[in-house]
């Protein structure tokens, strides 16, 4: 089971009793809302404004020093985003959102984002040129340097090796974490480094949508589970064949002659054609009461809903990912953060934990444990991610103490962070 995906408390609520007694004539709409002070509105609409996102951002092929900053930083999601929902109910509420959600242009994409909710990402691919590159961009544009409270820094992560940042690689100069220091020193509001130790995907699919052809019918027909434990097969949901229908089997063939010792005389050849033998006769169908199914039990005619279907891939697979999500049609994502020390049985050795994927207790474990053969992508552990705290305040602390901190120093560190963040891409698309 994912750490971020729990039915018991997606599905359970709406599953368990109600005690509170609802009055039966209760209306289906309030038509007072604008009767309400101006304050208990206020709050209402930001109370429906969507939770904080996270966008990756990198920098441009081909940027260099002198590049404009909005032209040398791209999202790796390429798909435009319009500003959330909110803003289409009336004239207050757009107001609300527009001052909250600013469209940010990096390239040819521009996204509303509010940077005191949302969050960006830099992974680990960029290396200390191409990250220190991008950083000297996002500080260029206004509305990053003076909005960004948080930012994510992806890491990689190996049983042997454990969490690696390139910043910290034994081949890198000491100086390149004093530049680090001194390039987060440039964004005023920065509180909080969150360093993203493991990802999940999560997609949902729609069975019975006709906007998405597979070549492949069996690409479709497939339940992912909801553990670390990579992909099960599972049957297709109801109402979806997967089989030819059943048919009756055919009547055997009529018995050959046997075979003669001398080869048999052909017919002479005439000199007109031969008359046509006349079609047969058609037989007449057994009365309709004579015909019983094959199969008797209940037929669907309506395919089950779909459900969520997690993917959990290691990071070396994200590129995929991404080159399919930059493809039409477009789908929004939601974001979940799982903070670190994550919720596990410090008695539990760290090779168990990592091999039953973190935190992953409760009914998912046991499910986990169902299928031995099946591989999964460990989970960083508690114990992994302080040892990689430490090494990075260790560096820092270091770097300051050295003075290898050239430019602006910062008045206050930012606090750090580990969290496994998950990608939620839903079925609906932007128009």
């Amino acid at each position: 089971m994912s750490l971020h995906y729990d039915p018991s408390r997606h599905h359970g609520a709406a599953a368990a009793p109600h005690h509170t007694s609802w009055p039966s004539t209760m209306p289906a709409s309030f038509r007072r809302f604008q009767a309400l002070p101006p304050e208990i509105r206020t709050m209402i609409w930001e109370y429906s404004l969507p939770d904080g996102r996270v966008y990756e951002v990198l920098d441009a092929p081909n940027a260099k020093a002198r590049t404009p900053p909005q032209q040398g930083l791209m999202f790796a999601n390429v798909h435009p985003e319009p500003p959330p929902g909110l803003a289409a109910v009336c004239r207050e509420s757009r107001y609300l959102v527009l001052h909250h959600y600013r469209p940010l242009a990096l390239g040819k994409t521009t996204k509303y984002v509010d940077l005191s909710r949302d969050m960006l990402l830099l992974e680990p691919y960029l290396l200390v040129k191409r990250l220190h590159r991008t950083l000297h961009f996002m500080s260029q544009i206004p509305l990053v340097r003076d909005g960004v409270s948080r930012l994510a820094m992806g890491t990689s992560y190996g049983i042997y090796t454990g969490i690696c940042h390139p910043v910290l690689s034994w081949k890198v100069s000491k100086s390149n974490m004093g530049k680090l220091v001194s390039r987060l020193a440039e964004f005023p509001k920065l509180k909080t480094l969150v360093f993203v130790v493991h990802q999940e995907f999560q997609f949902e699919f729609d069975f019975r949508h006709p906007e998405y052809p597979s070549n492949n019918h069996h690409s479709h027909n497939y339940h992912l589970s909801h553990h670390h434990h990579g992909l099960h097969q599972q049957p297709p949901p109801l109402g979806i064949s997967t089989a030819p229908p059943l048919l009756p089997p055919p009547p055997p063939p009529p018995p050959l002659p046997p075979q003669a010792s001398h080869p048999m005389p052909q017919p002479p050849q005439a000199s007109h054609p031969m008359p046509q033998p006349p079609p047969p006769t058609s037989l007449p169908l057994p009365p309709p009461l004579m015909m019983t199914p094959i199969y008797d039990g209940p037929t669907a005619t309506m395919p089950a809903p779909s459900r969520p279907q997690v993917v959990h891939q290691a990071y070396r697979f994200k590129f995929d990912i991404e080159a399919n999500i930059n493809h039409h049609p477009h789908r929004p994502h939601l974001n979940e953060l799982l903070y670190y020390p994550l919720e596990v049985d410090e008695d539990k050795d760290d090779w168990d934990v990592s091999a039953t994927g973190g935190a992953g207790g409760g009914a998912g474990s046991s499910d986990a444990t169902d299928d031995q053969s099946a591989w999964c992508d460990p989970w960083p552990t508690n114990d992994d991610y302080r040892r990689f705290r430490r090494r990075f305040q260790r560096a820092v602390n270091m770097s300051l103490e050295m003075g290898l901190v050239e430019g602006k120093r910062p008045e206050s560190l930012p606090s750090l962070q580990g969290a496994s963040l998950l990608w939620r891409y839903t079925r609906g698309r932007y128009s």
